[in-house]
């Protein structure tokens, strides 16, 4: 899972209008040595392993993981952005609903 283009400026966008510019900014080696630090660590988050982007990141594929089910996480060989699969989702579950309810409706045939 990698983040589309336009859902990465989005969240370094939301940790610079927190107050999080230098975090947001961080080269991705730093920025992931940081996160591997932290998850290496007894104690959790720390001034040195702070990587605000990184584990942000984690979180929403965690969160698409637990909300879609392990399937999301298909091995195509290609990236697929965790927030645009879930709004996919979203999408497809309230037209499918509006579907069901035009055919109980008599509004469409059942297929």
């Amino acid at each position: 899972m990698q983040l589309c283009p336009v859902h990465w400026q989005a969240l370094k966008q939301s940790l610079i209008d927190k107050g999080l510019a230098a975090f947001a900014k961080a080269e991705p080696k730093e920025a992931l040595e940081r996160f591997a630090r932290m998850l290496q660590s007894k104690t959790g988050p720390e001034r040195a392993t702070f990587a605000p982007l990184v584990s942000a990141t984690y979180s929403i594929c965690m969160a698409t993981v637990n909300k879609l089910g392990p399937a999301v996480l298909r091995n195509d060989g290609a990236q697929h952005c965790p927030l645009c699969d879930l709004c996919a989702q979203v999408i497809w579950k309230a037209t499918e609903e509006q579907l069901e309810l035009a055919k109980k409706l008599g509004l469409v045939e059942s297929v």
